[in-house]
């Protein structure tokens, strides 16, 4: 299960992963043309696990995050003030 805070985000983007089990997860930042802006790997623990996105580069405008482990995906829109 995937959350971000805030919504809308300014200079940082938080992103939780809460993980059934110990699991290797990438955590991708999209614009909304699609493009890849940034990503992370995360080497994830049981229960809840962290990764933060400086976005005081970025444009404002949208933007998609999708957390992907074991070929299973979620995704969601967050929008830079």
């Amino acid at each position: 299960i995937m959350t971000a805070y805030p919504n809308p985000f300014s200079s940082r983007l938080s992103v939780n992963i809460v993980a059934a089990e110990n699991d290797s997860y990438q955590i991708t930042l999209f614009s909304a043309a699609g493009a890849q802006i940034q990503q992370i790997r995360l080497a994830a623990r049981k229960g809840t696990n962290m990764v933060e996105f400086n976005s005081s580069q970025l444009q404002k405008g949208m933007y998609l995050i999708t957390a992907t482990a074991k070929g299973r995906s979620q995704s969601a829109k967050w929008i830079k003030l």
